[in-house]
């Protein structure tokens, strides 16, 4: 799981100050070995390798962790599925751009660091829907629905 973490170059992508160069894959590899009594935490320190929990705020450095969410969809435990479909709805649902980052360079010129992170999340509906068909739970059951529900919501607009 998490194939190709290593291949990342984690130090030139933009991210929070207060990270160390190795804190998104070691974030995301806590994450693939949540447990019910970790997942909470492990939770709380993904968002912050991303931006800023508390305000709500993400980093360009989302956009190539994305990828990684979505291999967790497709091989993580149920923990782990459930903790990694909560992060996405707070970064489509409630989180914003860091403010110095709303707008980040691409090859076509600078575009809205929401809607690219939208989309690449969006890329993620069908690992959605197969969280969503064999949920075990109402836990599992309620984040992948409610994912499903913002991307279409979306979608419609």
């Amino acid at each position: 799981m998490l194939e190709g973490l290593e291949h990342i170059r984690w130090d030139q992508e933009v991210q929070p100050s207060w990270n160390t160069p190795d804190e998104v894959p070691q974030a995301l590899r806590a994450l693939a070995a949540a447990t019910p009594e970790t997942g909470d935490a492990v939770y709380s320190r993904v968002l912050y390798a991303l931006g800023n929990n508390h305000a709500g705020t993400y980093f360009p450095v989302v956009l190539a962790v994305v990828p990684f969410l979505g291999e967790l969809l497709r091989e993580g435990s149920a923990t782990t599925r459930i903790q990694t479909l909560e992060i996405l709805i707070d970064l489509i649902a409630s989180f914003d751009p860091d403010p110095d980052f709303e707008f980040i360079g691409t090859p076509t010129g600078p575009q809205p660091l929401k809607l690219l992170l939208w989309n690449h999340v969006a890329r993620l509906e069908a690992d959605v829907e197969r969280c969503l068909a064999k949920a075990a739970s109402p836990e599992e059951a309620r984040p992948a629905g409610e994912v499903l529900s913002r991307l279409r919501e979306e979608n419609v607009r």
